[in-house]
């Protein structure tokens, strides 16, 4: 984040030629942005290579490593199989994801759990790309206002608030047209002046009668990192952590990162919850077997309305566990997972 489109375009240009190289690779279609890029990879037709697109996913992680200044996350596949690592970007729920939320009130303390997760994560097999939304990388000017000092010179904080406001965000003060180009005229103090918090505190707020102040009078200004973004989940503070699968199915997943979770043993006020996929999961799960047991029943009641007897439908739904085992072999077979699908 707040790499420029120049340096952004430069730095993804050898990662895009060494796609191309990759084994079964057809056509590679690139987007760049500013500070971010995505590659879209055609691959041979399935009916013409002898490997599947998760070995050729894997193939391309293990390329990718050598770019260690960049966060990079590979995805693609189809859920049916169970081995998708669809994504619906970075930090986001994709169709196959585990997402974790972090939640609580301080956003340190959560970027501190979230780092310590994020290295227990990494090393569960089956999990790739384990990355989080949190980016501490944009720096913000951070303003403490002695209120019983400004108080006393009669400084009124919304007036100090709103003279910062202007100087470091700026406002539209007016309009400029040349021919058909109407222009926004911005008020602002210069780059040199705003980054540098001795100098803000050397600007000028009026006090009790008009008197003019220094800011640094009354108040402590520094410059920070700071979040990018504030996310927030049943009205707390969260950080989200998320990675894609590769061979293991959602559900061990989840208990594998659920016992990193237990691990770290979180103060009160700190929770993790599960999201997305996982949640979904969850929420199947029970549905489901709701949905079988009514079902089962039905069965039953049709069997006793056709054959007018209470016995012979239980006799004819013992053969439904018989079918068990041919079913599960199937799975196997296919290396397929226990899913809705199947």
């Amino acid at each position: 984040r707040g790499t420029n489109f120049a340096r952004t375009d430069e730095y993804i240009r050898p990662i895009e030629e060494g796609l191309r190289k990759l084994p079964e690779v057809r056509t590679v279609f690139t987007t760049v942005n500013v500070g971010s890029a995505n590659f879209f990879i055609g691959l041979t037709p399935l009916e013409e290579r002898e490997v599947s697109q998760q070995e050729l996913m894997r193939d391309a992680r293990v390329y990718l490593r050598q770019f260690r200044d960049a966060r990079i996350s590979v995805s693609g596949g189809t859920d049916i199989s169970g081995s998708s690592t669809a994504s619906a970007g970075r930090g986001g729920g994709g169709a196959n994801r585990v997402q974790l939320l972090i939640q609580g009130p301080d956003i340190e303390q959560l970027q501190a759990y979230v780092t310590e997760l994020l290295a227990k994560v990494r090393t569960i097999p089956g999990i790739v790309d384990a990355d989080t939304n949190f980016e501490p990388t944009a720096p913000e000017l951070r303003v403490r206002i002695d209120r019983t000092r400004a108080a006393d010179l009669g400084v009124s904080i919304d007036s100090l608030a709103s003279n910062l406001r202007l100087l470091v965000g700026g406002d539209e003060v007016s309009k400029y047209k040349e021919g058909d180009d109407q222009y926004s005229v911005q008020l602002r103090l210069d780059e040199q002046f705003r980054d540098d918090p001795a100098r803000m505190g050397e600007l000028l707020v009026p006090g009790a009668g008009g008197r003019p102040l220094k800011v640094s009078d009354i108040a402590t200004l520094t410059l920070e990192p700071g979040p990018a973004n504030i996310d927030r989940y049943n009205r707390q503070r969260q950080i989200s952590l998320n990675g894609g699968l590769d061979g293991i199915p959602m559900q061990a997943a989840v208990d594998a990162v659920q016992q990193k979770v237990d691990e770290m043993n979180l103060k009160p006020g700190y929770s993790a919850v599960f999201g997305f996929s996982a949640r979904i999961l969850s929420q199947a799960s029970n549905d489901f077997l709701f949905a079988v047991i009514l079902a089962v029943i039905f069965i039953y009641m049709v069997l006793a309305s056709q054959f007018n007897s209470f016995i012979h439908p239980l006799t004819i739904m013992t053969a439904i566990p018989l079918s068990l085992p041919c079913g599960l072999f199937a799975l196997m077979l296919f290396g397929m997972t226990i899913n809705v699908y199947s």
